[in-house]
């Protein structure tokens, strides 16, 4: 069985935002990634923990550098943009 603690993790742990206007109060970052190959539940993700969430991954086209969806993780895909599009992530 997959270790769940390795499968959501923070990346980056806090780094800022850039902003041009470096006298302003700076934004922290605190990104969760899933791996659409993974056996971590969808639903196990807690949105509340993360500005942005990120998941993985594409197919790429060696010759037209194309990015596609394996068919078998288009149904992740789209429970995966539904929950996470269903929550409020504030910044």
């Amino acid at each position: 069985m997959p270790q769940r603690n390795g499968l959501i993790s923070q990346l980056g742990r806090k780094c800022p935002r850039f902003h041009n206007h470096f006298s302003a109060a700076q934004k922290w970052v605190k990104a969760g990634y899933w791996y659409s190959g993974s056996d971590f539940p969808i639903s196990d993700i807690n949105s509340a923990l993360f500005t942005h969430l990120i998941c993985a991954f594409a197919n790429v086209n060696s010759s037209t550098y194309e990015l596609s969806i394996p068919p078998n993780s288009e149904q992740n895909f789209s429970i995966f943009t539904a929950s996470s599009s269903a929550r409020t992530l504030q910044l």
